[in-house]
């Protein structure tokens, strides 16, 4: 979008061209992310990140890079650097749907930090920000997370439910679990099927699949605000 050799023919881009516009912007700094952390083990070498959001004086973009860069780290396993960039952006523009994606990284970092109840405290504001927009795929990544909650805290058959639930959410989205969460996916579904058996954890995963949307929303908010009550260890 801006290097001389895509832009010859008609000069640098102009601040009212459609290629400079946060939404087509984004798209390039996702692409840019997905490099890193695929295939530069989340590192901004080139630090195109940092520029692209330094040359565009834009809120919204702004957002959008430091979302990028809370993903860098968090590929790096550096959950305080992803807290501290995502925590700066989050309320950058106005846009509500970047208002909860954002702070459901900055959950699933706490969570991997073991701050479990500053993550309840996260997933659960961003379950109350996905509802304000109707983004119920939104919605499904805090039962997603109350699910790991659940699980850590002891509460083996409620996590079984929760994590079955976020699942047929997303498949009825058609939207999977974005990349960031299969592992803490995987760990807690195996060690859920260690702790109940096998034929439990079947029995309670065909339960969590067939609760109602309205019950997982409700059940899964309550125990996200009981958690994030908790003190800290």
């Amino acid at each position: 979008l801006e290097e001389p050799a895509h832009v010859a023919a008609a000069g640098t881009p102009a601040r009212n061209d459609p290629r400079q516009a946060p939404q087509v912007l984004g798209v390039a700094l996702g692409l840019v992310a997905t490099r890193a952390v695929r295939l530069r083990d989340g590192k901004d070498e080139s630090g195109e990140v940092q520029r692209l959001a330094e040359r565009h004086d834009d809120e919204l973009l702004r957002g959008l890079a430091g979302l990028v860069r809370g993903w860098l780290h968090l590929a790096q396993d550096d959950t305080a650097a992803a807290v501290e960039v995502l925590r700066s952006v989050r309320s950058l523009s106005s846009d509500s749907h970047q208002h909860h994606f954002i702070g459901m990284y900055i959950g699933l970092a706490l969570f991997r930090r073991g701050d479990l109840a500053a993550a309840a405290a996260e997933w659960h504001e961003a379950m109350r920000n996905a509802l304000s927009v109707g983004h119920l795929r939104g919605v499904a990544g805090s039962v997603e997370g109350c699910g790991y909650l659940a699980e850590r805290l002891g509460a083996a058959e409620e996590a079984c439910r929760f994590l079955s639930a976020a699942e047929q959410i997303r498949q009825r989205a058609q939207s999977p679990l974005f990349s960031f969460w299969y592992r803490h996916n995987e760990s807690a579904n195996a060690r859920l099927r260690s702790a109940l058996g096998l034929n439990r954890y079947e029995a309670l995963v065909g339960a969590g699949a067939r609760m109602r949307v309205e019950d997982v929303i409700n059940e899964a908010a309550e125990r996200l605000r009981q958690f994030g009550a908790q003190p800290a260890a």
